[in-house]
């Protein structure tokens, strides 16, 4: 699943929210919280419904590297009732669009397990992974644009 949007902000701004984690994290749709552990591990318990499963997560999101305009990270956790669980790799890029204009583009892959799997790669996952990227997008937007975390 991938995605790109751009802000209203230079580079350098975007970059530096991006690399906070805990604020990240809190732009994506379904989370509930969200706790840096370092500068590079986030803690994060998230729910989400997919079709008839409601699904509540304990996360743990790592940067595994950095290279100034590409972040690369690895999320996984299991469900609290230990009867689903994900694995992610992804990366951001970060471009210069404008001097007032970012571009970002990111890219998820990824593994599900037990009751999610069951649900499949199913068009319900696939349209709700989509649903959660075009939330992320927009609330990312608004926090870049409003001048940090709300």
């Amino acid at each position: 699943m991938a995605q790109s949007f751009t802000v209203a902000a230079p580079l350098e701004s975007v970059r530096r929210f991006a690399l906070d984690l805990e604020a990240v994290a809190r732009c994506t749709p379904g989370v509930e919280s969200a706790e840096a552990r370092g500068d590079r591990i986030c803690e994060i318990v998230a729910s989400e419904r997919v079709v008839t499963k409601s699904v509540q997560l304990r996360l743990r999101a790592e940067i595994t590297d950095d290279d100034g305009t590409k972040l690369r990270g690895h999320v996984s956790g299991d469900s609290f009732d230990g009867e689903s669980g994900l694995e992610l790799d992804g990366h951001l890029e970060i471009a210069h669009e404008s001097e007032a204009i970012t571009r970002l583009a990111f890219e998820l892959e990824g593994v599900l397990r037990g009751k999610l799997a069951a649900l499949g790669g199913g068009i319900a996952v696939r349209l709700k992974a989509r649903q959660m990227a075009r939330g992320f997008a927009a609330e990312f937007t608004r926090r870049i644009e409003s001048g940090g975390v709300s």
